[in-house]
């Protein structure tokens, strides 16, 4: 009974003016505010003075990611009390969590729209999950609609004029006349008497790929009328014409049925179909995030809009770890997406084999 007095009392201090309160929004416009979006059940909770600890297991990559992480566990950050908006913890039980960076920290409030999603066994929560407009049984769903679109956002921003001097590859291009021992000039543009920028008689002075084992290809940033625009490694750009040219292999035409992997440009949102339809995560293996590269195979190409995708199979290991791998995940990804510089190729391929 004095327990129930004092309860009573202090809510006649504090009064509903200090309670938490907060204006119900849809479930998009918690995603778009937010800095990262998870799934994940909390393993822990550690209570100080000013605010709580929460250790979260992710079961889902970060929605909001443009590249793959491995799932290590979170420490996301909320308010003591459920008064001044702080996430009072079921361990055991799975939320999803809309955190917003902060000094440093990722915190989350009941009003960034972070709710729990399933409770445990030994509890029910009949509004667990529910948003305005999702109910909580297609909360995941949306999510992984609402993820994969903005990682297509995220590609239109890379690709913007404003990243100045950084473009996708296009492709490789043989240099017959390194080839056969000669020089290559460099000129400022893609026209006859252009200032020369460059001469080079080696390919380490070039930025290049391997088109097969240890046959050396230039990387070209843009083509035109036949001429090719070719990058040194310490930064410079120039053009190369027609006749010191060979052979042109365009991208991802190059990438075609090889020994293919995707590397880090891609956003890991696979589609059913070629720009459309609901995305799904890939959750990637530890194997292939310590090196960067995910191993696929690319059975076909299209184009939406004039922007290139691929049909690919995501596989469980690479062809030449084993036995036949098994397939994770099935689908179209684009075959550009988005870097911290800009727009980069996201598949590629062994060039020497196993």
């Amino acid at each position: 009974m004095m327990r129930l007095l004092v309860a009573l009392v202090l809510m006649a201090v504090i009064g509903p003016s200090m309670a938490c309160r907060c204006k119900p929004q849809p479930l998009a416009d918690y995603f778009e505010a937010a800095d990262q979006v998870w799934l994940g059940r909390v393993t822990a909770a550690d209570n100080r003075a000013d605010h709580r600890k929460l250790t979260i297991e992710p079961l889902r990559g970060n929605f909001k990611a443009t590249t793959l992480h491995k799932l290590s566990p979170l420490a996301l950050f909320t308010a003591s009390s459920t008064a001044t908006c702080g996430i009072a913890p079921e361990i055991g039980a799975t939320y999803v969590l809309f955190p917003h960076m902060r000094d440093g920290k990722l915190w989350v409030d009941s009003c960034d729209g972070s709710r729990l999603l399933l409770p445990t066994q030994d509890s029910s929560d009949a509004a667990a999950g529910r948003f305005i407009d999702v109910p909580s049984r297609h909360v995941v769903q949306q999510l992984n609609g609402l993820g994969g679109a903005w990682a297509l956002r995220r590609l239109q921003t890379a690709s913007a004029p404003n990243h100045g001097n950084a473009k996708p590859l296009l492709g490789l291009l043989d240099l017959k006349t390194l080839v056969h021992g000669g020089s290559v000039d460099l000129v400022a543009a893609p026209h006859s008497g252009a200032r020369r920028v460059a001469r080079f008689e080696d390919w380490n002075a070039l930025e290049h790929q391997e088109i097969g084992y240890e046959v050396p290809a230039a990387v070209v940033l843009g083509r035109r009328d036949g001429w090719s625009l070719l990058q040194l490694n310490d930064g410079r750009q120039g053009w190369i014409s027609p006749e010191q040219s060979g052979t042109w292999f365009p991208y991802p035409e190059l990438v075609m049925k090889r020994l293919n992997y995707l590397n880090s440009a891609w956003s890991g949102w696979v589609w059913p179909s070629a720009g459309a339809g609901l995305p799904m995560r890939h959750q990637p293996g530890a194997r292939a995030l310590d090196r960067g590269e995910y191993p696929v195979r690319i059975h076909e190409l299209t184009r939406i809009g004039g922007e290139p995708w691929l049909r690919i199979d995501v596989l469980q290991h690479g062809e030449c770890e084993g036995p036949r791998p098994a397939v994770k995940l099935s689908g179209w990804v684009p075959a550009y997406g988005a870097t911290s510089t800009g727009p980069g190729h996201t598949a590629w391929f062994y060039s020497r084999g196993c």
